[in-house]
């Protein structure tokens, strides 16, 4: 991992530790599941964090760039919750360094259907925060539909398609303020989001999000934890 060394050495409390004690590591990894087990279809409770999980992994990728770091694979396989309901992001295998606050690499990076579109065309844009803005809204997308928008794609058809898609959110599953945040994250032309995490982080809806979960909601998340895979 390029930048292991790099990461080991940042100090976050939303990110997972990359230190080598096995049995730390054992117990961290039993405490927590990846947010794609915890979805609207089957746990409901989770509608209430949509603005919680859009702040905290913005929040971890601006700290990031603070070290001049991009993720370049934000998915909701990366972000992961504990049975106190704090979420985390990791894996960082194929982070990039910033130049002028994109990428120094213009290779193909990331899971094809979090791609943006502009990564996706013949003379791709250089990968840059815009990017992992765009994947962090396709997978809020996917947690509250229950689906991954793109499923069964080829990488043709996703490069063709994503140019013109505008993003189906049932409206009684999210709130109309979150659901503009969402749609602004996924606008098609890159230009046209969010400059920066920052920007994100001052938006109202984020300002009013709901953080600290209740005994009972606390609970509910521990219950799907101890119940996945059992």
């Amino acid at each position: 991992m390029r930048h292991f060394g790099t990461i080991q050495m940042l100090k976050w409390p939303l990110k997972i530790r990359t230190g080598t004690n096995e049995e730390k590591r054992l117990s961290t990894y039993t405490d927590l599941t990846t947010i794609e087990c915890i979805g609207t279809k089957l746990y409901p409770y989770i509608i209430k964090y949509y603005g919680s999980i859009i702040d905290t992994i913005v929040s971890a990728l601006n700290f990031l760039k603070y070290h001049r770091i991009l993720h370049r694979d934000v998915k909701p396989q990366n972000i992961l919750v504990n049975r106190q309901c704090q979420f985390k992001l990791c894996d960082f295998g194929i982070c990039g360094n910033f130049t002028n606050s994109k990428s120094v690499t213009s290779s193909i990076k990331g899971t094809d259907v979090y791609l943006p579109p502009e990564r996706m065309k013949y003379n791709a844009e250089p990968y840059g925060i815009r990017s992992d803005i765009w994947a962090l809204g396709i997978t809020i997308v996917e947690i509250v539909n229950g689906k991954q928008p793109f499923l069964g794609l080829s990488y043709i058809e996703l490069a063709d398609l994503i140019q013109t898609w505008t993003p189906n959110i049932d409206d009684k599953l999210i709130s109309f303020a979150l659901k503009e945040l969402i749609l602004y994250l996924l606008k098609t032309d890159y230009k046209q989001r969010p400059k920066s995490y920052g920007e994100i982080l001052e938006i109202p809806v984020l300002q009013s999000v709901h953080i600290i979960p209740s005994n009972d909601e606390m609970n509910y998340i521990k219950k799907i934890i101890d119940n996945i895979g059992s």
